[in-house]
């Protein structure tokens, strides 16, 4: 299967006053609110679900097949069985250190988007699964990913969280493997972070990315 990456660039705001809690748009940063394809070699080690990434992912050097990468309120032709990831890259505003206090990034993206006619046809409220530790809840949707304010999870500066595989589109679907009669789905959900120099200053950001997920016998 494929995976994919919503890379989010990040700038520091100068006051409380021109601060918007927005990422850089793309057309500030190119590289910012887009999806990228991962390519097959990266990260190198597998990964858990709802986990950091330690790999740098130098996205800008990634061989893309057109029409990647892809703005994220586009159709990124994810389908079940694919690895999603997200980055939250600081851009060169932001100082290493700040007073002796090292850059900190907290992560969560949350999705919840409700089954009706109107919202891209999904039929429940996430593509992802709880992979296990939840007892009867094995493999019931999973809407709610969360790292927690540390030093950045990469070497690039970086935090980088791998969500999972896109893994149903209708209740239940996982029980029934990656096919079927599946649709496609579009999802919504807010990505936000935490930037903060411990004792000294944070600032907070959110976005609102889609992820367009198809049955992988399409």
């Amino acid at each position: 299967m494929a995976g994919y990456l919503l890379n989010l660039t990040v700038k520091m705001p100068t006051s409380a006053t021109n601060a918007d809690a927005l990422f850089n748009a793309n057309s500030v940063d190119r590289t910012s609110r887009m999806w990228y394809q991962v390519p097959s070699n990266w990260p190198g080690s597998p990964y858990d679900p709802n986990s950091p990434v330690s790999q740098p992912a130098p996205v800008t050097t990634w061989p893309q097949t057109a029409p990647y990468p892809v703005l994220d309120d586009a159709n990124i032709n994810c389908i079940l069985g694919d690895d999603v990831y997200m980055r939250i890259a600081p851009d060169a505003s932001w100082p290493k250190s700040k007073s002796g206090n090292n850059l900190l990034i907290g992560f969560n993206a949350v999705f919840g988007r409700p089954a009706t006619s109107d919202h891209g046809g999904a039929t429940m409220a996430t593509p992802f699964v709880i992979p296990k530790w939840a007892g009867p809840g094995n493999n019931s949707p999973l809407t709610m990913f969360s790292g927690p304010v540390a030093v950045p999870t990469s070497t690039d500066g970086s935090s980088i969280y791998y969500l999972g595989k896109a893994a149903q589109n209708v209740v239940g679907g996982i029980e029934r493997g990656h096919g079927g009669n599946q649709p496609t789905c579009n999802y919504s959900f807010i990505v936000a972070a935490y930037l903060a120099y411990p004792n000294v200053e944070g600032w907070s950001f959110g976005h609102d990315p889609k992820i367009i997920v198809g049955p992988s016998n399409r």
